[in-house]
């Protein structure tokens, strides 16, 4: 709107640094319509503008019905520029906001695996008393873990699988007396033959 301003204060040989800021002023003021801005405007350069050009050239420029037109474009054009730069600034402030995010949750990926890994050295650095020491805990509190060894008493492999439990009153047993007196009865058997 600026280069339009200073284009009818030169043609009308005003000075600009006086009448570009105060017209534009005028123009932006959102308290009054339009049309009575642009009348705002006309009236101030024709007084100013009287006697320094032609009138010819005074009505041409300062047509009301055009420069009314003109003025509502250039408003409409200042307004869809700051709603555009409005969403491009959400739409920033979106991306940061999703890069920080993506940014914490590696963190934390990173944190957790970190932890996993202390786990996993420790585990590693147990001997197999303490592992024993440590599975009996661990299924003291429904937890199973099973841990594989080779030959020399070295841990081979370690599954964690945890044990849903409700508290729903005493553990079931009947899967555990069943196998004892399976392996009761085999043992029975074994010194019968």
């Amino acid at each position: 709107m600026e280069a339009w301003v200073r284009d009818k204060v030169s043609r009308l040989n005003l000075d600009a640094s006086v009448y570009v800021e105060y017209t534009l002023g005028l123009l932006q003021d959102e308290d009054m319509d339009v049309s009575e801005r642009v009348a705002s405007v006309i009236a101030v350069f024709s007084g100013a503008a009287d006697g320094l050009v032609a009138q010819d050239v005074l009505d041409q420029t300062l047509d009301e019905t055009k420069m009314t037109q003109d003025v509502e474009k250039l408003l409409q054009a200042e307004q869809q520029q700051s709603q555009q730069e409005a969403e491009l600034r959400l739409a920033e402030k979106q991306m940061k906001d999703l890069q920080i995010r993506e940014k914490q949750r590696q963190e934390a990926e990173e944190a957790a695996e970190r932890e996993r890994q202390k786990a996993a050295n420790r585990l590693k650095n147990m001997t197999r008393e303490e592992i024993a020491a440590r599975e009996q805990l661990i299924s003291n509190y429904g937890f199973t873990v099973m841990s594989e060894f080779d030959e020399e008493g070295n841990v081979v492999k370690i599954k964690d699988k945890e044990k849903v439990t409700e508290d729903v009153g005493p553990a079931n047993s009947n899967k555990q007396r069943v196998q004892q007196a399976q392996n009761a009865m085999r043992e029975k058997m074994k010194k019968d033959h």
